[in-house]
């Protein structure tokens, strides 16, 4: 094992099953594994029949993986960083039916942030998260940990807290709590072009200080180069926003229509 990777093993198989059970999978499915480690997610979701991908860091672990599984259904392995092995694999294999894995603290947040960022976006994806990071995904408007990350998966997904895992549940036992998060995408097509691009930039220049108004973030954001000022000012104020407010009151909704607005009024 290696500390310096964050590598905190799921040992209780009460859990794994609970989160095989919200992936649904069957044989007709590509899903895609984040860190399978030792493989004890891997098994049971190659049981399923499905075609796998496996995305693991560790090299001790990849040769583990081709010992024990191989010829135990359809999976591909792929060594090294999966934020920076992912985009290569998107570009030449199918959309997943599902991602799912147990992602570290430092890289989770990232991983799914490119993924949202770049469409790239499967029906549904099962993490096991920190709590923390489950929380900012599911903060209600207004709340303290409501935040830029929030309103990025709100763009696409419906974001669900299935469960916590008690650290006794993993070897070794981390210093956290950790949750199993649930992401479904929604039936309506979040918004697209330009439209999208204005979305993840508003989100983006909103939050940039949390403690600014919305008319100071914008005036110091990039946004102002593409599109009138003043015009964006009104946008938000015609849906009932003043300049006045900061970000963490402004809803997923309001955000989506305002970026319609502003793409909009320009043309």
């Amino acid at each position: 094992m290696n500390k310096q990777l964050g590598q905190n093993f799921l040992i209780s198989p009460h859990v794994r099953r609970s989160i095989l059970d919200e992936l649904e999978l069957d044989s007709s499915m590509q899903v895609w594994e984040i860190g399978p480690g030792i493989g004890a997610m891997t098994h049971g979701a190659l049981k399923s029949g499905a075609s796998m991908v496996l995305f693991e860091l560790d090299y001790g672990f990849c040769s583990l993986l081709r010992d024990l599984y191989p010829e135990e259904g359809a999976y591909e392995l792929v060594e090294g960083d999966v934020l920076k092995t992912w985009k290569r694999a998107a570009d030449r294999l199918p959309m997943p039916d599902r991602i799912f894995g147990n992602l570290p603290y430092n890289a989770g947040s990232v991983f799914i942030a490119r993924l949202i960022e770049h469409q790239f976006l499967p029906q549904r994806m099962v993490y096991t998260l920190q709590r923390e990071v489950a929380q900012r995904l599911t903060a209600e408007t207004g709340n303290r940990k409501y935040s830029s990350f929030t309103l990025l998966c709100a763009l696409d997904y419906q974001v669900t807290i299935c469960s916590h895992i008690a650290a006794e549940h993993f070897y070794p036992a981390p210093e956290v709590v950790s949750s199993i998060v649930r992401f479904d995408k929604k039936h309506t097509p979040g918004l697209t072009g330009e439209e999208r691009r204005v979305y993840l930039a508003l989100v983006r220049e909103l939050f940039a200080s949390r403690r600014k108004t919305l008319r100071n973030n914008l005036k110091q954001g990039s946004l102002k180069h593409s599109y009138d000022f003043q015009q964006m000012l009104q946008v938000f104020s015609s849906l009932g926003i003043p300049e006045s407010r900061r970000a963490e009151t402004i809803t997923p909704d309001e955000m989506m229509k305002a970026a319609g607005g502003i793409v909009q009024t320009s043309g």
